[in-house]
């Protein structure tokens, strides 16, 4: 599946190599504001249509009227129906709306009345987008829950570019949109004819993702960072009541908060929309974890680190890198070393190399190891300070210099190392 960041810079390229693009997404992925972008970027001359609710003949081909061929002028038909009555008060009609000598007034009245008036048939008026045939793009919005006659009317226009055999001279590209048909949550859909989505030549997942790089456009790094870590951290079941079009209202409803907008009137409780809050006012984790780090204040880290929202987001960042675990995991209470360790083989094994030159590693690592509660983290305690000297070393030093603890360490005691 192709993700946002992947998929943009190629929607100019579909553009220009005249592709017909189906894009494939769930609700509220931006699937229709990506379109309309793309063609506005490009200055396309497009319609858009909600298929669910067109109808082809109308929408495309225009409404029947009635027309005659070589139709009698209506000053002929007031003559007709004079003569009717008398051709002498007919020439006299004439005589005096024409201006002209009564013989000639008599040869147009026996015109007139000889006249018959052509065949009648039925003409099509277009629909004023399509009249000039200045259209060059078509979106169709919800292509799988559109009846089957516009479905049957668009496989004609991705191959032919007409309906019914009438050309659409000036159209380019044919884009439609569609959910999912075997997503449970998914109403009222239907699945595609494989001939008829095989006349798309590109086929595009869209992820159920906010596109990080629209939002940022619209609402500036700072706010759109803070909440797209805050949908990332989401659980999927949060994320699946939370589409990035809902995200979109709720920072929408953000801006207007000094004027009573509150997020939470469009957010689902279960959502913890609180984190978001908070978020959005203090900006996003990422940017505080820059800070502590650049600033190397190991108090005002730890006091962010206490913050449970904070240490829960913060730690999928700083587990990532060796660099900010140096700084940050020091910080931490014992106990959440603790449960790193138990819970992050990688945290584990960065913890256990840096024992003997940490005081807080040492002091977690000889808590476990007296508890001896945890039976790995334990052999893995014993194995490596069994296996390297100067760290072993390293770690009786730390222990023995610890406040808390006695002249006979449990390192000497063998406790550690058997």
């Amino acid at each position: 599946m192709k993700n946002n960041a992947v998929i943009n810079p190629k929607l100019d390229f579909w553009v220009k190599s005249s592709s017909n693009v189906l894009f494939i997404g769930k609700h509220g992925v931006g699937k229709t504001a990506m379109v309309k972008d793309t063609f506005e970027r490009n200055g396309l001359k497009y319609k858009y249509f909600s298929a669910s609710t067109m109808d082809p003949w109308v929408d495309f081909i225009g409404v029947p009227r009635e027309k005659v061929e070589d139709k009698v002028p209506d000053d002929f038909k007031i003559i007709k129906e004079l003569s009717r009555v008398s051709k002498e008060i007919a020439v006299e009609w004439v005589v005096a709306n024409w201006k002209m000598p009564a013989e000639q007034a008599t040869a147009i009245v026996d015109h007139a009345i000889n006249r018959n008036e052509g065949a009648t048939f039925l003409e099509l008026v277009k629909p004023q987008c399509f009249a000039n045939d200045e259209v060059e793009a078509l979106f169709f919005d919800e292509f799988n829950r559109s009846p089957k006659k516009v479905r049957n009317a668009v496989m004609e226009l991705l191959q032919f570019k007409s309906i019914n055999g009438v050309k659409f001279p000036n159209l380019k590209i044919v884009w439609a949109a569609i959910n999912p048909d075997d997503d449970e949550e998914t109403y009222d859909v239907e699945k595609l004819d494989p001939a008829q989505q095989d006349r798309f030549q590109v086929q595009v997942q869209v992820p159920y993702e906010p596109n990080a790089e629209w939002f940022r456009s619209k609402y500036g790094k700072k706010v759109a960072d803070s909440a797209l870590e805050w949908w990332n951290d989401l659980p999927d079941e949060s994320k699946n009541l939370v589409s990035p079009r809902r995200l979109e209202y709720a920072l929408t409803m953000w801006t207007y908060k000094d004027s009573g907008g509150d997020i939470r009137d469009v957010l689902p409780d279960a959502a913890n929309v609180t984190k978001l809050v908070n978020s959005l006012g203090n900006g996003p984790i990422s940017e505080h974890i820059e800070v502590l780090m650049r600033d190397k204040n190991s108090e005002a880290a730890r006091i962010f680190m206490s913050n449970e929202n904070n240490y829960a987001a913060a730690m999928k960042i700083i587990c990532k890198s060796e660099t900010l675990m140096e700084f940050f995991l020091p910080v931490l209470e014992k106990e959440k070393i603790s449960l790193l360790m138990a819970d992050d083989e990688k945290i584990c094994d960065y913890i256990l190399k840096h024992c003997g030159t940490v005081q807080a590693f040492c002091s977690v690592c000889r808590d476990i190891a007296e508890a001896n509660t945890n039976g790995k983290i334990v052999k893995k305690i014993r194995k490596i300070l069994s296996e390297d000297e100067k760290l072993r070393e390293a770690f009786m030093e730390l222990e023995l210099s610890a406040p808390s603890r006695k002249e006979t360490s449990s390192l000497q005691d063998n406790k550690f190392v058997k």
